[in-house]
């Protein structure tokens, strides 16, 4: 089997979905409640809600496109997608955008956007997206930074005679 298998990728997703349940109820657990009831406000008179939205982040972007500073593995976001589909009462936008530190209005559209890349585009993805870490972890390898295994398996390691801290 290679490694781009929807029986990996499944296998990862339960990964994550084992690891991250615990800190994500303890999220929950701790999130901070309303002191008053959150009243909705009159939107406009003839817009629907997703008008109202659009304005609100146009305004809030001052018509520039959105184009969030933090980027999530394709993994991420199909672990965003299935916490939130198994778990909708506990795993608000408002948590998960606490928990992966993006904010909510990312949150909101990795849950709406219904696209399913076709097999070559997920193999493509998951492609750049290694070869995006590969980059990253070499360049913070020349920095004295510490490689995780996975980039060490793979060749990357820091430069011994450059390093100023502790090995």
């Amino acid at each position: 089997m290679n490694a781009t298998s929807p029986l990996i990728h499944h296998d990862a997703l339960l990964e994550i979905n084992a690891k991250n349940i615990e800190a994500l109820h303890d999220d929950v657990a701790t999130a901070a409640k309303p002191a008053q009831p959150v009243t909705a406000r009159p939107r406009p008179h003839g817009s629907e809600p997703w008008q109202v939205q659009k304005a609100a982040i146009t305004g809030k972007l001052s018509g520039a496109p959105w184009k969030p500073r933090k980027r999530l593995s394709p993994d991420a976001m199909d672990g965003i997608r299935a916490l939130h589909e198994q778990y909708p009462e506990e795993f608000t936008t408002a948590v998960l955008a606490k928990r992966f530190e993006i904010s909510p209005e990312a949150i909101r559209r990795i849950l709406r956007s219904k696209w399913q890349p076709s097999e070559e585009e997920d193999e493509d993805r998951r492609l750049r997206w290694s070869k995006r870490g590969e980059s990253i972890w070499q360049k913070n390898a020349e920095l004295g930074i510490k490689p995780p295994k996975k980039w060490r398996d793979l060749g990357i390691t820091r430069h011994l005679n450059d390093h100023v801290g502790p090995i």
